[in-house]
């Protein structure tokens, strides 16, 4: 149902900037006890929610971005105003993506649980983890008797919350993820889901609903029907790549449903478009090699020329 949007769209966007956050103060070769502090503390601060499942009529975008900037304040780190403007459109633009490349329903639910057993991993601390635990369990309950229909139509309330995030990123583009209108790719629009057939029979009925005739066709690309289905039950496979860490090594579970688009000329590679948003990374946060200083606090920068924003 559209009331529980919010819950999908925080939990998404609060992992994702995770990630980031992760991948960068690795990247900048922070102190492990100070990198785990900062995670700690921003894990703990995005997952302190106990209104986090409760039935929202809309969803304030001003709201929305003051949680995840608190969150990400909540540690010794720290942005700036036009870092954390950058941060958040990045952060958008990963998660419209995401949502945008789901080849049904179900996916909308796995890419969430993909994100929430990720972070569960940077955890470092039992009562974190507990905690994570519970934040399953509880999503668990509040999804599990969702029909297909309902969960459609999150989808597209989701979707349509992000449809004027326009950021148009050189890499995405270079990678064949994005158009250059700022439309994207499905990088998962040739997997059939579990249960569905391949495009390429019609059935006719009668008044009756007695089949009387059936015709094939042969469809213009070549589909493939996923064997198994993902679990959203706590610790069980989600059998989908959609939600993980793009810093991740680990090859992408769907990687040879990755065909072309009649729009562009070549490949979604996910290995080359790790590499590229591993340098998209790199220019977004600043590339620039800083001493250690014994601080306090970690100052991170967004530098102007990472991406575009669509006026």
């Amino acid at each position: 149902m559209t009331l529980q949007a919010y819950s999908i769209l925080y939990l998404n966007l609060v992992c994702e900037m995770i990630y980031i956050v992760a991948e960068r103060l690795k990247m900048q070769k922070i102190p492990i006890d100070k990198s785990k502090l900062v995670l700690n503390d921003i894990i703990a601060a995005s997952f302190n929610c106990p209104f986090l499942f409760v039935p929202t009529i809309t969803i304030n975008r001003d709201i929305l971005n003051k949680n995840i900037c608190c969150a990400v304040h909540s540690s010794i780190m720290r942005l700036n105003e036009s870092s954390m403007d950058k941060l958040i459109g990045l952060i958008e633009t990963s998660v419209k993506m995401q949502m945008f490349s789901t080849n049904g329903p179900r996916q909308v639910l796995l890419l969430t649980l993909n994100h929430l057993d990720s972070v569960r991993e940077l955890a470092c601390t039992n009562q974190l983890k507990q905690s994570l635990d519970l934040i399953q369990y509880n999503f668990y309950q509040t999804f599990e008797k969702m029909t297909n229909g309902e969960l459609m139509r999150l989808r597209y309330t989701l979707l349509n919350y992000l449809q004027d995030v326009n950021v148009k990123v050189t890499i995405f583009i270079r990678e064949g993820l994005q158009r250059y209108n700022g439309s994207f790719v499905s990088i998962g629009k040739w997997v059939i889901p579990y249960g569905c057939e391949v495009p390429g029979v019609i059935r006719i009925f009668d008044k009756n609903s007695t089949l009387i005739d059936i015709n094939t066709f042969h469809p213009i690309s070549f589909y493939k029907v996923e064997t198994e289905i993902g679990s959203i039950k706590p610790n069980c496979p989600r059998i989908t790549s959609l939600g993980l860490s793009i810093f991740n090594n680990n090859k992408n579970i769907n990687e040879q449903s990755e065909k072309l688009d009649p729009l562009f000329n070549e490949q979604t590679g996910r290995d080359g478009y790790k590499q590229e948003m591993d340098l998209f990374v790199t220019q977004l946060m600043g590339n620039q090699e800083r001493k250690n200083k014994e601080s306090n606090s970690l100052d991170l920068e967004i530098f102007e020329t990472s991406f575009n924003n669509e006026k």
